[in-house]
């Protein structure tokens, strides 16, 4: 079981607020997270836990998906985490009642310090998980432990070779094809800047009783629904920028139904209150570590095992346009 301080330090953890994870949301909002009791998670499992909630049709049937170019059921996330240092100052610190008032909430003087450095471990874990559901979603592939590659066999992308006189009925259109090919309607359409700007461009150039749409901002990404287009249009942020993920979304489009995304998180070995290695199901584990003796430094860590998982990628249509 874990000890009162360890629950302590997971609230604090949970309290603060994440930072955007434009990519791990689309995961996160498509259903509960599975969470493993090991460190290797069964997909076929997952997939049976989805069949028994109603989530698929019983009859689904998991796509084979690639570990180092091998076929695999079950795979290992990498253990994503950070650690901050505590000194001897910080110790001294923690023991302070004096009070501080940070954006009009009162606390500690030894509570703001652990809230600082949990906020670092959190926004190091988030941005990881963040990039590797970028990595899933653009490119089908992952890191998992040990450095192997998992395969999610993604279909390839349908490439157009000239821009859509009217991406209004060019959403129309593909969301009939993605119904008719798979069975489904998409839950969002994924749209990279260039294609958003045009889009825009289109609505406002069009007398509002012929095209009713409204525009919302949402963190990293703008929402576009329009009358006549049964999907919500999601605008796409920018992707280049992340580290080992050499890709542009700028000119495609992503048709998604939710169905398909599955966020997973392995268990986590821990040593709690009875001073013996356990496994937690969870999603986070927040403790300090003992104090190195040689340097008079302990260590305030945190750890996770997430994992974007792609169990229908069927249900996933990419399209690159050429705007040209």
């Amino acid at each position: 079981m874990l000890t009162e301080k360890q629950k302590e330090y997971i609230g604090v953890y949970a309290a603060i607020p994440s930072p955007n994870m434009f990519y791990w949301d689309l995961f996160r909002e498509a259903r509960e997270a599975y969470l493993g009791l090991g460190e290797t998670i069964n997909l076929d499992e997952v997939m049976a836990e989805m069949k028994e909630a109603g989530i698929v049709p019983r009859d689904t049937e998991l796509p084979p998906m690639t570990v180092n170019g091998n076929v695999a059921v079950s795979i290992t996330p990498d253990i994503v985490g950070n650690s901050v240092g505590i000194s001897a100052l910080d110790s001294i610190n923690a023991n302070r009642t004096d009070t501080v008032v940070v954006n009009g909430q009162q606390m500690t003087a030894s509570q703001y310090d652990v809230e600082n450095k949990t906020m670092t471990l959190k926004n190091s874990i988030c941005n990881t998980t963040n990039r590797m559901a970028a990595q899933a979603l653009l490119t089908g592939k992952v890191k998992c432990a040990g450095g192997q590659e998992v395969d999610m066999k993604l279909p390839k992308d349908v490439e157009v070779g000239a821009k859509p006189k009217s991406w209004v009925t060019f959403f129309v259109e593909k969301i009939n094809d993605y119904q008719i090919e798979t069975g489904y309607m998409p839950t969002y359409i994924l749209v990279g800047s260039k294609i958003a700007a045009e889009l825009i461009t289109e609505i406002q150039n069009t007398k509002a009783s012929l095209l009713a749409a409204k525009v919302e901002k949402k963190g990293q990404s703008a929402i576009i629904n329009i009358n006549g287009v049964l999907s919500e249009i999601r605008t796409l942020p920018p992707a280049i920028g992340y580290k080992n993920l050499i890709t542009e979304t700028e000119n495609k489009v992503f048709f998604i139904n939710n169905m398909s995304l599955v966020p997973l998180y392995a268990g986590l070995e821990f040593v709690g209150d009875t001073n013996n290695p356990e496994m937690m199901r969870g999603d986070v584990f927040v403790d300090k570590g003992d104090v190195n003796k040689q340097t008079g430094r302990a260590t305030l860590f945190a750890k996770s095992a997430p994992f974007p998982a792609i169990a229908l990628p069927k249900l996933i249509k990419v399209y690159k346009v050429t705007l040209g």
